[in-house]
C-alpha cells in the first residue's frame, strides 16, 4: 500500500514519519529545559493550550546536538506526533517535503540492521536512488521513556 511520508533529515540522512501520525510542524523554539529528564528528552513546549515533551532524534540516534553554523541557517524543526497516544515533538534538523511512496519502493529492514536499539526502523525506500529510512514512530521513545515524560509532563 502506498504510504504519504514527512520527509525530514538529520544530519545528512533522511528519513520519514508516517503522515497519519504526524499533527503539526513547528519552529524549534521556547523549548524549557527539565532538569534530570531522559537523555533523550531535551524539555517541554506550551503549544496551543496543551504541554508537550520535546524528544531529540540526534541523540536517540547517538549523534552530536545541532549547532547553527550560519546565521541565516533555517531554525530546527519540530513534529509534532501521536506516539503511544500522547503528543510529543520530535527534534529535526529540517523538514524537506511531504512525499508519497509507492509500495513497490519500499522494503524491508535488512536483517543484518534490526536489533533491539533499532526497533524504531520500521522499513526503508528507494526513492530517486536514495534511501530514506521510515520510521515507526510507536517505537521510538521505550517504554521506560514514556512512563517518564507522562510523570514529568503530569507534574507541570
Amino acid at each position: 500500500m502506498d504510504t504519504k511520508q514527512i520527509i525530514f533529515k538529520i544530519g545528512n540522512e533522511q528519513y520519514g514519519i508516517d503522515i497519519l501520525k504526524v499533527h503539526e510542524i513547528e519552529n524549534a523554539n521556547n523549548i524549557v529545559p527539565v532538569p534530570n529528564s531522559q537523555e533523550c528528552v531535551l524539555g517541554i513546549m506550551h503549544l496551543r493550550d496543551s504541554v508537550i515533551p520535546i524528544y531529540s532524534l540526534r541523540r536517540k540516534f547517538n549523534m552530536d546536538d545541532y549547532e547553527i553554523t550560519q546565521k541565516d541557517e533555517e531554525p530546527q524543526k519540530l513534529i509534532i506526533a501521536a506516539s503511544k497516544d500522547m503528543e510529543i515533538g520530535f527534534l529535526v534538523d529540517r523538514v524537506e517535503e511531504i512525499m508519497e511512496i509507492k509500495d513497490s519502493q519500499i522494503f524491508n529492514t535488512p536483517r543484518i540492521v534490526r536489533n533491539e536499539d533499532t526497533a524504531y526502523i520500521d522499513r526503508v525506500a528507494c526513492v530517486n536512488k536514495k534511501i530514506i529510512i521510515l520510521l515507526n514512530v510507536d517505537a521510538i521513545v521505550s517504554d521506560e521513556e514514556m512512563e517518564d515524560i507522562a510523570v514529568m509532563v503530569e507534574d507541570v
